[in-house]
């Protein structure tokens, strides 16, 4: 397999179709919006906990309990909205770099959204079926843990005492992730069952884990991204209060604090615009190479062997 020529296309199917790079960023607004306020779970003493932003309400404001509903409202829709727009996202861009793929089609937003619906459901059900495989995820169950149990048992060692199980449990989902590295792209492309899919890409990273040392690569761009991520958040609120401070030595308060917070709206912009091309980037690179290795077709026994069981009811065969 040819993996500067897979990386050379999808880089120019990144550039070339901007819809493309206008629905990652979509997916990533509410993305990066989530990874600001997950930022706290890495810190070493919890903040701005339910109990610390009750306070400050009770403090500051003359109707707390409704501010406080506002917030549990406004997070609530920022989680289930990036959560819906992720599905949709994922579904819309495998299905349209696949069809450009296949077919050299041009096509628009609305048509690679109208794509991502096709796969809207089995894709859920593939995500909350195998969200705890997922090291990324398991990560971020880790951490979460980690901050509450901070908070209720300050000065504990709960996780320490853990690590050991954490970390074989790390290794074990990271194994699992490996094999579900298709899964999602044999669902959408070929819209079989979730656990066909899964079958599917065990059987693929098996047959050509050779081939699929190309998720060093990949590894590689999403290591990157999380870190580029990860900097351009702690830069935001850091380097805004820092613009604030600075500029107040010169200005009055009101117009430092509006520089330093459009200061803060730019950082925030690109860091989306940024997340949501390599998301485009790197789902390109996955459908490509996925599309590549299920020509060779190595795992088939017969040569016409059926190779794809459809989700929903399957059709009546004749009988004698």
């Amino acid at each position: 397999m040819n993996y500067p020529e897979i990386l050379k296309q999808a880089w120019a199917m990144t550039t070339e179709h901007r819809y493309l790079r206008i629905l990652g960023t979509i997916a990533s607004l509410f993305a990066t919006l989530l990874g600001i306020w997950r930022i706290r779970y890495v810190l070493q003493e919890p903040v701005l906990t339910g109990g610390e932003v009750w306070s400050w309400l009770q403090e500051n404001t003359n109707n707390p309990l409704g501010w406080a509903i506002t917030i549990v409202i406004v997070l609530g829709a920022i989680y289930l909205v990036a959560f819906l727009l992720s599905v949709l996202s994922e579904g819309g861009l495998i299905s349209a770099i696949a069809k450009i793929y296949d077919q050299k089609v041009e096509l628009d937003l609305s048509k690679t959204i109208a794509l991502g619906l096709q796969s809207f459901l089995p894709l859920t059900e593939f995500r909350v079926l195998t969200n705890i495989f997922h090291i990324g995820a398991f990560i971020l169950y880790v951490l979460f843990f980690r901050f509450y149990i901070n908070y209720f048992f300050p000065n504990n060692t709960i996780v320490q005492d853990l690590s050991p199980l954490l970390i074989f449990l790390a290794i074990v989902i990271a194994v699992t992730t490996l094999l579900l590295t298709y899964a999602d792209y044999h669902l959408v492309i070929y819209k079989s069952s979730v656990f066909e899919s899964i079958r599917k890409s065990v059987t693929l990273v098996i047959f050509h884990f050779r081939e699929t040392l190309l998720m060093s690569v990949l590894i590689l761009l999403v290591a990157i991204k999380t870190i580029l991520n990860v900097l351009l958040i702690f830069a935001i609120p850091a380097l805004a209060v820092y613009v604030v401070t600075f500029t107040q030595l010169f200005l009055p308060a009101t117009i430092a604090l509006a520089i330093g917070i459009t200061f803060a709206v730019m950082l925030f912009y690109w860091a989306v615009v940024i997340v949501g091309t390599l998301l485009v980037f790197t789902t390109a690179v996955w459908t490509l190479t996925f599309m590549e290795l299920e020509k060779k077709q190595e795992h088939k026994i017969l040569k016409n062997e059926p190779d794809i069981i459809p989700y929903g009811p399957s059709e009546p065969t004749e009988t004698s």
